[in-house]
């Protein structure tokens, strides 16, 4: 299972969901490189962060970030 949860096809998955949810955002939200992890149990993992002070006052004032989560989309 650890080869499918670092798959391209993953990554490339969490990437476009990551991209989704900072666009949503707005900005001063960014995307970070995915990470592979090939520990047993490790998966893909991609983040969306805040990257400007506009954007850490809007999470803590109207939690932006927090609310696009469903902006990425999940089936």
């Amino acid at each position: 299972m650890v080869e499918v949860r670092n798959s391209p096809g993953v990554v490339v998955d969490l990437q476009a969901r990551a991209e989704r949810v900072a666009s949503a955002a707005g900005r001063g939200n960014t995307t970070r490189d995915p990470e592979t992890d090939t520990s047993p149990g490790g998966r893909a993992r991609v983040a969306v962060v805040t990257s400007s002070i506009e954007a850490i006052l809007n999470q803590r004032n109207r939690s932006t970030l927090t609310g696009a989560l469903l902006s990425g989309g999940g089936d």
